[in-house]
């Protein structure tokens, strides 16, 4: 019904058919019954039969355990091998068949089935869900494991797995993708490909082994995955001509490679992985193909190139894929500098999967970094790495501990950041991810990088960021500022640029403009005159004037007023004052005066920093 009604509102045929993964064909047959008997002649109401031309499910099995047995058989291999065993039957029929089973579908995180909802399908899963709600588990998961395929269907959710047949665990596994933590999820996946691959069953273990492949990814280890990924690829063994049976898995086993290969810093190797799923795309149109390869250019710092393909996979999503989409958009609007739509985007979303809270935390921690609000960035910063701890996703705790060098910078506390990156290091050097390592490298100043790791666009800025630090010169700020610009890296050039502000430095000297928001030109890290302190209050207080210790002894009662004034960001109503300090006092004004007067003296402050605002809120 839903296709229905947004047909008649766009009167797009072939955009509706797409959005919602049906044949066109079967849209126009909806629209037409739609237009003869209004939504309830929609309603199917007769009890599906079996086409009387259709093979027996015997023989039907026969075909499906064929493409099982050996994922790289192509249709007219399998047609000559029926054909030797009396089975006439053609190339398209089989071809329907192994589509009907559900055979050439990635199911894991990002997978759906291509078939289509068929009435046989849909009265058995009516059935099944009678037997559910009477307590017939094991007469419910029979009718499921007769079904060609569930199409994700939730209620394989409600069935126990010992009833489920190999197939069908697989595919309930995928419904829990980034609902379970990726680590069960992991032992789950193992275990039923090592269960498929001893009953010879190998496409069902390529599949099971993509899910442990996606959630092998948050733990980092590239080299195993690599080797992994290269296994599964060698057991589908992929022909050439392509045989159309074959595009799907392919295409998600090259995108789990092209992942590997990017944690490696093996940009020109992922670009190849890319030019081939991209040429795939042109059997596979759906937005859950151009997310993907959206988020390998991504993961290799192809941003440009990311959104085209982001914006393409929001034309053709439905409502149910879209968050997905805007999640992605969002952290691509981020990196550009485009920071205001970013938080915009990301208001509206609601994803309710592992990873979307601490990638959602470190979108709004780069935002507020980009704002000069390094509180906030703090604040946010802290929520990734404490999410991110918790759903044990790597990539996301190494990006917030980068946050707080990044903000450490900005508040001109530069060793401070050099030892938050020396800690990830050893953190990174750990999970083998060398993506990460070339960028700390980098911001270090530390060995040279292979040639291979300078193509990724995030390193080559990089360098010609650290290079205009050296030199001091001009030319070379605007050539690291020019390609930012171009290759949409505009926020990226904002952070990285904390690390090497002496250009900015000078450009502010000699009275011009860097380019820079007027929020980031105000951080400490380019105005060093301002003071930068910092307290900590959690036992005796301390006090550090740009990262020295204040010797001065503060009294209580001016200690308390500090933390008070750094607990509300800078700021405190004056009545709030009066009676939390002076409750009694016949003249607050002139003892808030006097007491403002002895904190400067032991901070060293002017009457420009600590102030009364005479400012009417």
């Amino acid at each position: 019904m839903q296709a229905v009604k947004r047909y008649l509102l766009s009167g797009s045929l072939h955009e509706v058919a797409l959005a919602f993964n049906i044949h066109p064909r079967t849209l126009r047959r909806w629209i037409k019954r739609y237009r003869d008997g209004g939504a309830e002649n929609l309603k199917r109401k007769k009890i599906n039969t079996r086409h009387p031309k259709r093979f027996a499910p015997s023989i039907e099995k026969k075909i499906i355990m064929l493409k099982e047995k050996k994922p790289s058989l192509t249709l007219l291999e399998a047609q000559n091998i029926l054909n030797e065993s009396g089975i006439k039957i053609s190339i398209h029929g089989i071809w329907n068949i192994w589509r009907r089973y559900g055979g050439f579908h990635k199911i894991g995180s990002h997978w759906g089935a291509e078939g289509g909802m068929t009435s046989e399908i849909e009265d058995g899963l009516k059935r099944a869900e009678r037997m559910v709600n009477k307590g017939a588990m094991k007469e419910a998961a029979q009718i499921i494991n007769a079904l060609p395929s569930c199409l994700g269907n939730d209620i394989l959710k409600r069935l126990p797995d010992r009833f489920l047949s190999l197939p069908k665990r697989v595919e309930k596994l995928d419904l829990t993708f980034g609902k379970v933590a990726f680590r069960e999820t992991m032992r789950k996946a193992k275990i039923l490909r090592k269960e498929a691959e001893s009953k010879n069953l190998f496409y069902t273990a390529i599949k099971a082994g993509l899910i442990e492949l996606s959630a092998m990814e948050n733990f980092g280890h590239p080299e195993k995955r690599l080797i992994f990924a290269k296994r599964l690829l060698k057991m589908l063994k992929r022909k050439s001509p392509p045989d159309n049976t074959e595009h799907t898995l392919h295409f998600f086993l090259l995108i789990e490679q092209g992942r590997a290969l990017a944690d490696l810093g093996r940009t020109r190797d992922v670009l190849q992985c890319l030019k081939k799923c991209e040429d795939l795309c042109r059997y596979l149109r759906n937005a859950k193909y151009y997310r993907n390869i959206a988020s390998l250019y991504s993961s290799i710092g192809f941003y440009k190139k990311s959104r085209r393909w982001i914006k393409k996979s929001l034309e053709c999503s439905n409502d149910t894929q879209r968050g997905i989409s805007y999640t992605y958009l969002s952290a691509n609007l981020t990196i550009a500098g485009e920071y205001r739509a970013a938080r915009k985007v990301l208001k509206g979303i609601e994803v309710d999967v592992l990873g979307f809270q601490p990638l959602s935390a470190i979108i709004n921690a780069y935002c507020f970094l980009g704002a000069g609000k390094i509180q906030e960035a703090i604040k946010h910063a802290n929520e990734a790495l404490l999410t991110s701890r918790d759903e044990e996703i790597i990539k996301y705790l190494l990006t917030s501990s980068l946050i707080f060098a990044y903000c450490s910078c900005a508040l001109n506390e530069k060793t401070k950041a050099i030892f938050q990156l020396n800690r990830s290091i050893r953190l990174i050097k750990k999970h083998g991810i060398r993506e990460y390592e070339y960028l700390c490298d980098v911001l270090l100043g530390l060995n040279p990088l292979p040639h291979d790791a300078t193509l990724n666009p995030t390193i080559k800025l990089a360098l010609l960021l650290r290079r205009a630090s050296k030199s001091l010169k001009i030319k070379d700020y605007r050539k690291a500022y020019h390609y930012a610009s171009t290759q949409k890296l505009m926020g990226l050039f904002h952070r990285l640029v904390l690390f090497f502000p002496e250009p900015v430095r000078r450009f502010i000297a000699r009275g011009k403009d860097p380019g820079l928001p007027k929020a980031l030109l105000n951080l400490p890290v380019f105005r060093t005159e301002i003071p930068v302190y910092h307290l900590k209050f959690l036992g005796p207080p301390r006090i550090y004037r740009n990262g020295k210790l204040i010797r001065d002894h503060l009294p209580p009662k001016e200690a308390a007023f500090l933390i008070h004034l750094a607990l509300r960001k800078g700021s405190i109503p004056l009545p709030e004052i009066y009676d939390n300090f002076w409750p009694e006092s016949k003249s607050p004004e002139r003892t808030l005066s006097h007491f403002l007067v002895s904190i400067r003296k032991h901070l060293k402050l002017t009457s420009r920093e600590l102030y009364i605002s005479q400012r009417k809120e």
